[in-house]
């Protein structure tokens, strides 16, 4: 756990990013991801 955080402060002091465009980020890929996966199983119909 504590390693995950020296992480996160190394990589927000290296990247200018505020803490919260890692969660902004993440949630946008989570949503890219349920898109994709919602678009293939609507097009691809489970019989």
């Amino acid at each position: 756990m504590t390693a995950g955080m020296i992480l996160l402060e190394v990589a927000h002091r290296e990247l200018f990013m505020p803490a919260w465009a890692f969660g902004v980020i993440a949630f946008a890929l989570l949503v890219i991801g349920a898109l994709v996966v919602h678009g293939i199983s609507t097009r691809r119909p489970h019989s």
